[in-house]
């Protein structure tokens, strides 16, 4: 965050902490239930405003997979990957693949 000019708050390291040892891509509910779990103060307003200003500084990404939920994952600026979803549980898996990166070019 320092390196990107961002303040750094004491709810914004727990958001941030969250997120670090969530390991999957978390919706805003989500993330915020977890946070919750180590400082119940912690408010919806300031999980969204804080993924927002993340993502707008490129720290994390947003997806939208069509479900009506924005996730988050943090960002890889050395590797890009792609997701398969299962239409049938929801699980999300990350997968790398040279050639579809090729036509993504």
């Amino acid at each position: 965050m320092a390196k990107r000019g961002l303040r750094s708050t004491e709810q914004r390291r727990l958001i941030i902490d969250t997120l670090f040892d969530a390991g999957e891509h978390v919706t805003i509910d989500g993330l915020l239930r977890q946070v919750r779990a180590t400082d119940a103060r912690v408010g919806y307003a300031t999980v969204y405003r804080t993924m927002k200003l993340l993502a707008d500084s490129g720290i994390v990404q947003e997806h939208k997979f069509g479900d009506g939920f924005t996730r988050y994952e943090l960002s890889d600026e050395e590797a890009h990957h792609d997701h398969l979803i299962c239409l049938e549980c929801g699980k999300i898996t990350e997968f790398e693949e040279p050639s579809i990166e090729e036509l993504q070019d």
